[in-house]
């Protein structure tokens, strides 16, 4: 599975946070947070619970599903 950047990126924009604001919700480092959502990192499932709780979200909606690279 991979994380949906664009997705967080989208539903932080939508909740009216910065990237630095949603990035100290999460207990995250800013440059971490901007990464994830670039999709330059994959974080652990722990994180992406953190993001998840911090955006109200179900962690499933931060993942997709097709593992499978080109």
């Amino acid at each position: 599975m991979f994380v949906r950047g664009e997705e967080i990126r989208a539903l932080r924009e939508e909740r009216g946070y910065t990237l630095q604001e949603l990035a100290r919700r999460a207990n995250l480092s800013l440059s971490y947070l901007s990464e994830i959502e670039r999709g330059s990192k994959q974080p652990s499932l722990r994180t992406i619970d953190k993001i998840a709780r911090a955006l109200n979200v179900s962690k499933h909606r931060l993942l997709r599903g097709d593992t499978a690279r080109a």
